[in-house]
């Protein structure tokens, strides 16, 4: 099984592919977005950091191939 982590944070975007049964890592990606830039001053995430993170997430695909990875979503 495949899966891929991602981690937004609010400055920048990770993301982990793992294959679960070998126990091996099939790629990374970190990227700056700037989540956070102007909150103080709005409390709301504006829409030009929501553009960046979405840039970075097809950045990410690219480059991690998103497709037959397992979708799963965790609140911590």
């Amino acid at each position: 099984m495949r899966v891929i982590s991602i981690d937004l944070g609010s400055n920048s975007i990770r993301a982990l592919k793992v294959d679960c049964n070998r126990k091996e890592t099939l790629g990374t990606f970190h990227k700056t977005v700037r989540t956070a830039d102007g909150l103080n001053r709005t409390k709301k995430i504006g829409k030009e950091a929501i553009d960046r993170v979405v840039d970075a997430l097809k950045e990410a695909d690219k480059k991690l191939n998103f497709k037959r990875c397992k979708a799963q979503s965790c609140n911590y």
